[in-house]
């Protein structure tokens, strides 16, 4: 793992590179090495995990010195792909980047079909005089770049970026508005205009002013396996184990985070089958124990007698690191886990290089409880008009929604009822809902933004819905596309890199993933269950008890609303009231006083909300 950067673009110079590799040198502290070209420089600050000699150093040539390579990530299948090449080429060492030199000489762009891994590259061909990268096929690795029909700049953080240029860029106002929407900015957006993330599955070429980007995989739910309840049970298991196996890989120790649910569970029992040695596993438990799921990493750790750390966090742990983790991020993103994920990372990054994670369970098998409203959606939308109209009326007279979440979100149900199909994901995922958004912005806003009128994400959806699936599968292909690469993905690579920690995740190998896209649906999610199949393969193989795999879902969360408005409250004010964002025209002060006043003095219904416009407040104060 590692920081990327370079640029193709006239005047620069070794300084250049420097400056950009100083941004990024927390994700890469073993080695930093650039070269510079006519108009073109290319480097790598390194984190050595494979091939720890002198010949992993990057960047990397070819033997020819007609190309050269920064590489980011691990590319797990690369001895299979060596032994495809070696007919061919001589190898100077055993790292999966020389590996993907001479995959690219030979198969070209094509060679991104070889590859089983996370990633991002750039490969500066000299001879063609062009910049070949891509990125992995779910978005583990993060590619930005700069682009404005002249001057092409990439690294693997925005903060590289924003160093070098010349003056700070403008902000993008429709990405603004798809943040207080998403709670996070769904790619190519960044929130900076002319900035832009590299799509998942995706590879572009870049030659002097010219961009291409194309697509080179997609998640694909239209096959489905007939296959009985056993044969689904013991594939699941195999695949687990398989792809749990390859991330094992390394030339340095390997441990992993064990949070107690499911998914990191299972990763670490299928990790303890396959070593000889104790595996290291790493844990935080919060001094609440209204949130303080650590027993069950606990219990799972005992079962297969890893060498676990535990480290309790207090309340005031967290806060005191609570400025520091939002500003660590270039994007705003708002989900509150990555305070959680941060300090954990931190704690692992101290005993190992490497830690495996149980990301991507939710998006295989059905894990969110969106899943299953969905489907009460669809039955919802069956009922007689004059039934659905009672049920509305009712529901809606109990209290007023502002004043208790559970009808809140009661009512956003009845309205993803009312609705059409491709808009329900936006009514689930909506965070901060369109009646307050239309009094805090303000006319400036919506006009400098071009939105000109209602806001509206529903065509954001409806590009992504395909009538051929069901409910489900439209959901966890949305999830896949945008949720994973643009929060979950982001928020672990940010909080992990920051400490200098490498997070593999087995459950989204795209072929593992690939096998379960064919899994009918209704195995994986019903009206009222998720992760069917997923986890009675886990009970049934006795991979996990049954208090572990069957306890209520819960996340990697934290008292966050309590702390806001007990101990933060003069934060909460600070930072959604910055004096950037204030200045800028584009928010009505009065209503933003008067929703943070109402959720002090009590109001806990909108914790989700006052932390995205904290972080959002602090992202203008950074970068305005």
């Amino acid at each position: 793992m590692c920081g990327i950067a370079g640029y193709f673009s006239a005047g620069k110079g070794a300084q250049y590179m420097s400056t950009l590799l100083e941004c990024v040198k927390h994700r890469g502290p073993d080695d930093i090495g650039y070269e510079v070209f006519p108009n073109v420089g290319i480097g790598q600050t390194r984190l050595a995990i494979i091939d720890l000699s002198p010949t992993g150093h990057q960047p990397m040539f070819s033997k020819d010195k007609k190309l050269v390579l920064v590489f980011n990530g691990e590319i797990y299948n690369y001895q299979d792909v060596k032994k495809e090449l070696a007919a061919k080429y001589e190898f100077m060492g055993t790292s999966d980047t020389e590996v993907l030199i001479y995959a690219y000489k030979e198969w070209g762009v094509d060679c991104l079909q070889k590859l089983n891994g996370m990633f991002s590259f750039a490969l500066y061909d000299r001879e063609k005089d062009l910049i070949f990268g891509a990125r992995d096929r779910l978005g583990e690795k993060p590619f930005k770049y700069f682009y404005d029909g002249k001057d092409f700049i990439f690294s693997s953080e925005i903060k590289a970026i924003l160093k070098v240029l010349p003056k700070k860029p403008e902000m993008d106002l429709l990405a603004i508005s798809d943040y207080l929407t998403l709670q996070y900015i769904p790619t190519p957006k960044t929130g900076f205009k002319n900035i832009f993330k590299l799509p998942a599955a995706h590879y572009f070429i870049y030659k002097p002013g010219n961009l291409t980007i194309k697509k080179y995989w997609q998640p694909d739910f239209t096959k489905k396996l007939l296959l009985t309840e056993k044969e689904w049970k013991e594939m699941i298991l195999a695949e687990l184990d398989r792809a749990v196996r390859m991330r094992m890989i390394g030339d340095v120790p390997v441990g992993a985070l064990l949070s107690g649910g499911v998914d990191s569970s299972a990763v670490v029992a299928f990790m303890a089958k396959n070593s000889s040695n104790k595996i290291k596993t790493f844990s935080i438990g919060f001094d609440d124990p209204d949130y303080d799921e650590s027993y069950y990493a606990e219990i799972v750790a005992q079962k297969y007698d890893t060498d676990h750390t535990k480290m309790m966090v207090s309340k005031n742990d967290l806060i005191s690191v609570l400025p520091k983790v939002i500003d660590q991020y270039d994007e705003p993103i708002a989900d509150n886990s990555t305070l959680p994920t941060y300090v954990v990372s931190q704690l692992t990054s101290k005993h190992v290089k490497v830690a495996l994670a149980g990301d991507g369970g939710d998006e295989n098998f059905g894990g969110y409880e969106r899943y299953n409203f969905l489907l009460m959606a669809s039955e919802y939308n069956k009922l007689p008009g004059f039934l659905k109209a009672a049920v509305a009326t009712a529901a809606k007279s109990l209290l007023p929604e502002e004043k208790n979440k559970l009808l809140y979100r009661l009512n956003r149900f009845l309205k993803a009822g009312e609705s059409r199909s491709y808009s329900w994901n936006v009514l689930f995922n909506m965070f901060l809902d369109e009646n307050i958004r239309s009094k805090l912005l303000t006319n400036n806003f919506i006009y400098e933004s071009g939105l000109a009128g209602p806001v509206t994400h529903e065509s954001f959806y409806q590009n992504l819905w395909d009538d051929s699936l069901s409910l489900v599968d439209n959901a966890m292909q949305m999830d896949i596309l945008t949720y994973l690469p643009d929060d979950l993905l982001y928020k672990t690579d940010i909080a992990s890199m920051a400490h200098g920690l490498e997070l593999r995740a087995p459950l989204l190998d795209h072929e593992f993933m690939g096998n379960f896209f064919q899994m009918p649906s209704d195995l994986k999610v019903n009206l009222t269950d998720k992760k069917i199949l997923f986890k009675k393969a886990l009970v049934d193989g006795e991979i996990l008890p049954e208090n572990v795999v069957y306890r209520r879902k819960r996340g990697f969360v934290m008292p966050i609303g309590r702390w806001l408005r007990e101990d933060l409250s003069d934060f909460v004010r600070g930072s959604i009231l910055s004096p950037k964002l204030v200045e800028s025209g584009y928010f009505n002060v009065s209503e933003l006083n008067a929703f943070v006043n109402r959720y002090l003095k009590g109001n806990p219904s909108y914790n989700n909300e006052i932390f995205s416009l904290i972080v959002l407040g602090r992202w203008f104060e950074n970068h305005a």
